[in-house]
């Protein structure tokens, strides 16, 4: 912009020099040059005798009526008479601007000569030069003067506002609950009259909502069970609830505040600390015993933390207490209990192991002496009723050496007193004796029994015994709840994962699903009529599944009500071999 003024300003000011230049210099020749004197001497003696006396006038060109060149004095102009008629402006600036020529034409000078004279215009550059560092000063000066003053302006209406709003602002996100402090009272009606409004309306919002939430949060921290405290970064209690009121016996939290606070560890060893130290330390949902104001130590649960300011120092360290010595009373007598339920486990445990060796030495002795008399071994017995009753007998005794012998396993299992005896199983031989041991059974029944070993079987590796009594006693249990001329199937494949199922599978009366927990239960049938229908005493599921957790197995029941059962035995992959590797 003060290019755009100073630029025309500069070439009027040059115009106006240069015009000086020509009047002084036109001025000077006419005093001189007399009109009437028609010699170019006298005319060359007159100009010569001006330039004496008018020092910027530099020489000149003398020309006749027909443009002829008859006489020169001082020093000689570069610009001739034709070009000096040819330029409208009549004069103008040579060279670097030190000289200036003109044209003094006969038709204005009177005389009859046209003259072509040389003035010096060096002084002017320098002239135009101080014009310019006075225009460029003063351009200056009214620029700094407009800025200050648009300054003092924008301070006062705009900057000093802003500035207000910013520090009530930071004022309101420190202490949001007093809006009164941080509104900023206006009566402007333009934009930032609005952004003020904006603002007041905005901190009455924001006001409103944290008392609302500050209300809601102290209500449910009134209204909790635990005992909530809190205090500032200085150490004074700040906050403490009804619960925590009541738990010390105060009324305010002023009473409460003289209570010094301090923990043990839960076994009441280590030095005494506080909530903050607690809350330094990261405590969560962990034991303490709290040391009561008359000394008696109590045990809580306690939860403590801290908040943190903008800078990242802790602002409020803050703890819930829960008093657990119910719960911990509680503990003890369970601890107690389980003990004595263990003792009474292991004395029952005992005490079968030992009733069943009792009884063993008699059954043996019954079943051995029975068979004795059925196959008239030391000779004839006479009636044969006689026999008949033997068989009866041996066939009971065998039925309750078998019942004794599922309480012997299950009593030496409990008492953790069975190790299996590890090796690898041949499946083939294992499930072909176990279905001929139980042959008889389905024989009576007229039953048919089916059994299939799939390919890619991997070998497993187990307890002989133990897994053939588990064979045994799912095989028992098929046949037991599998009408006369039922199925039961036997079946051994590759699990996924790597490991072996065993699956027994019959089409007898089937399990309600509800009722499926309760038939691994020992000493249980899942409809108590069916005890008058089927023997047993509901040891096999049982003692089925505890060997198979030996193996680190399990036993899987899916049946439906009057369609059959499926007694799936589950091998994990770490007691089976691919069988490639065993090959």
């Amino acid at each position: 912009m003060e290019a755009v003024i100073l630029f025309p300003s500069l070439r009027n000011y040059e115009s106006d020099l240069l015009l000086r230049i020509e009047d002084a210099a036109t001025a000077a020749m006419a005093a001189r040059v007399n009109p009437h004197v028609e010699s170019p001497r006298a005319a060359v003696v007159a100009l010569s005798a001006a330039m004496s006396n008018y020092s910027a006038l530099l020489g000149g060109h003398i020309y006749d009526a027909e443009g002829g060149l008859i006489a020169v004095f001082g020093d000689a102009p570069s610009l001739s008479l034709d070009e000096a008629r040819n330029d409208n402006r009549r004069a103008r600036r040579l060279g670097n601007g030190d000289r200036f020529e003109l044209l003094w034409p006969r038709s204005e000078s009177g005389l009859p000569y046209d003259i072509v004279a040389r003035a010096d215009s060096s002084w002017v550059a320098a002239e135009l030069w101080g014009f310019v560092i006075r225009i460029a000063g003063l351009v200056l000066l009214i620029s700094v003067v407009s800025t200050t003053a648009a300054l003092l302006v924008l301070w006062r209406t705009v900057l000093m506002p802003l500035l207000q709003l910013r520090e009530r602002m930071s004022a309101v996100g420190a202490n949001p609950t007093t809006p009164e402090q941080h509104i900023v009272p206006t009566t402007r009606r333009d934009e930032l009259g609005e952004v003020i409004t904006n603002f007041n309306d905005l901190v009455r919002l924001i006001s409103g909502h944290h008392r609302e939430e500050l209300t809601r949060v102290v209500a449910m921290a009134d209204n909790a069970v635990d005992s909530i405290v809190a205090y500032n970064a200085a150490g004074d209690l700040v906050y403490a609830n009804r619960a925590a009121l009541t738990y010390f016996g105060a009324e305010t939290t002023q009473q409460l505040e003289a209570f010094d606070w301090h923990f043990l560890a839960p076994d009441g060893t280590g030095p005494l600390y506080t909530v903050r130290e607690a809350a330094a330390n990261g405590a969560s949902n962990q034991e303490h015993l709290l040391v009561m104001p008359d000394g008696h130590q109590r045990p809580v649960l306690c939860g403590a933390n801290r908040l943190l300011d903008n800078a990242g120092e802790p602002s409020l360290y803050f703890a819930s207490l829960l008093d657990i010595t119910v719960r911990k009373a509680a503990e003890e007598a369970l601890v107690a209990a389980k003990s004595e339920s263990d003792a009474a486990n292991r004395t029952k445990s005992e005490f079968l192991t030992t009733m069943s060796h009792e009884l063993l030495t008699p059954l043996n002795a019954i079943i051995g002496f029975s068979g004795i008399i059925a196959t008239e071994g030391l000779g004839p017995v006479g009636d044969k009723r006689y026999q008949d009753y033997a068989n009866d007998i041996g066939d009971s005794g065998g039925r309750l050496l078998a019942i004794i012998e599922d309480i012997l396993e299950l009593s030496r299992i409990e008492a953790g007193r069975y190790e299996i005896d590890v090796s690898t199983i041949d499946l083939d031989d294992l499930l072909n004796t176990s279905v001929q041991k139980m042959q008889s059974d389905f024989d009576a029944k007229q039953q048919h029994v089916r059994t299939e070993i799939r390919p890619g079987l991997p070998t497993l590796d187990g307890d002989v015994l133990a897994i053939r009594r588990i064979v045994t006693n799912l095989l028992s249990n098929a046949s037991k709840f599998t009408p006369d001329g039922g199925e039961v199937s036997v079946v051994a494949a590759a699990a996924p994962g790597g490991g072996l199922d065993i699956e027994v599978t019959d089409n007898g009366i089937g399990i309600d699903e509800d009722n499926l927990p309760r038939a691994l239960e020992p000493f249980t049938q899942v409809d108590g009529s069916l005890s008058r229908r089927y023997e047993g005493t509901g040891l096999g599921l049982t003692l089925a599944a505890t060997l198979a957790r030996l193996h680190n197995g399990r036993v899987e029941l899916r049946s439906q009500l009057g369609q059959g059962t499926t007694a799936r035995v589950h091998f994990p992959a770490e007691r089976c071999h691919p069988l490639a590797a065993a090959e």
